[in-house]
């Protein structure tokens, strides 16, 4: 179901948004496991961070995507209408993704694969 506040998602929780259902305000991952998909709207900014884990397929975010310290990072057919920023995580594939601001994948500690995405801002991928 749709939710108008932040989503907050702790270590050792796991969040799934699926099935066209609404996120109106931002999303924290501090450690914990996001998963959103199957066209999923997300009216905020999303954040993972301190070994926090993100899987995001065929959604809509009307903000920006952050990771820092990131787990695994896999972002697949999306939509992101700010900024798509990735730095210092562990596994990371960013593919198929139309991002209205910058994509930028910065000092990745595992795989990286950034494939197939279409940037209207500056992109600098996989180091």
């Amino acid at each position: 179901s749709d939710t108008n506040d932040n989503v907050d998602v702790n270590a050792g929780e796991i969040v799934l948004v699926t099935n066209g259902a609404k996120v109106n305000g931002n999303i924290n991952v501090d450690g914990g496991t996001i998963i959103l998909e199957d066209g999923c709207i997300i009216n905020g900014n999303i954040e993972v961070k301190n070994g926090g884990t993100a899987s995001i397929i065929n959604c809509t975010m009307d903000g920006n995507v952050q990771t820092q310290d990131g787990q695994n990072v896999s972002l697949t057919g999306n939509n992101v209408n700010g900024n798509l920023d990735v730095k210092d995580s562990g596994s990371v594939t960013v593919t198929g993704n139309n991002v209205n601001g910058d994509l930028k994948i910065k000092d990745t500690l595992g795989s990286c694969i950034d494939t197939g995405n279409n940037v209207n801002g500056n992109f600098d991928g996989c180091p």
